[in-house]
């Protein structure tokens, strides 16, 4: 970001910092929940992000658009451990904190309004989970698992919206941005042992030792052994930022 910034001081484009939030519906996506009819099923979350962000403009209607931001990846789940007709019911909680680095395509009409679209880079710096079971002693509160979740992940992101020009140098822009990680957000077990636990491990019914989180147990144990799913971390939501334009110094030659 600060060779971008020495760059863009250089160049002949217009180039423009800021700060950036957004508010997001969040989601991981897994097989193993999706799956599950009245057992499992997701929760509606939500989680926001903030950061900087660094704005190149190639053209006037082109531009580079880079952002470092800090975003809470949340999903809840509702665990039923007893029938349809007469529930036993648990919630598990799963609050996750990334670096996020997108790197976007920008294209925008003279009007102001954008299209962007390019990869993202994550890179995960902290987890939290939490179990309610008020018909056990398993409960917990913001535990940390992270051996369970993996530290890095690629996405891709597309987003549309406007810019609106303040004065000379200050600029909001508005605009929605949706987000899907390719790679996988959880970690497959190697060691069968760890693969396959014995019920005591993970089921709620035989006791839980704590060695792995409850999301780990979505993809080995509901009242039944299953194959392992890669989990995809999903977002989408309503981003608005705030821009400065960097002056640049005029170069002046001496006249004889």
């Amino acid at each position: 970001m600060l060779s971008l910034l020495s760059y863009g001081s250089q160049a002949q484009g217009e180039m423009r910092v800021g700060i950036k939030g957004a508010f997001n519906n969040t989601y991981l996506r897994n097989e193993n929940v999706t799956n599950r009819n009245f057992k499992l099923d997701y929760e509606t979350t939500y989680g926001e992000s903030f950061g900087f962000s660094f704005n190149y403009a190639v053209t006037k209607n082109y531009s580079l658009d880079a952002n470092i931001l800090i975003s809470k990846q949340k999903q809840n789940y509702q665990f039923n451990f007893g029938t349809e007709a007469n529930p036993d019911l648990a919630e598990l909680k799963n609050k996750l904190r990334y670096f996020d680095i997108p790197v976007l395509f920008k294209m925008k009409n003279n009007m102001g309004l954008y299209v962007e679209v390019g990869p993202q880079m994550s890179i995960l710096f902290s987890d939290k989970e939490t179990f309610d079971y008020k018909n056990s002693t398993l409960s917990y509160e913001e535990q940390h698992f992270k051996s369970d979740f993996r530290g890095f992940g690629v996405a891709g992101v597309i987003g549309a919206g406007a810019d609106i020009r303040l004065n000379d140098n200050f600029e909001i822009n508005a605009g929605v941005r949706l987000g899907y990680m390719f790679t996988d957000a959880t970690n497959e077990f190697k060691d069968p042992d760890e693969k396959y636990p014995l019920d005591e491990k993970f089921s709620p019914v035989y006791g839980y030792d704590g060695s792995h989180s409850m999301n780990a147990a979505i993809n080995y144990y509901a009242n039944e052994y299953v194959d392992y799913k890669r989990t995809n971390r999903i977002w989408g939501g309503i981003n608005i930022g705030l821009t400065y334009k960097i002056e640049k110094k005029e170069e002046t030659k001496n006249i004889k």
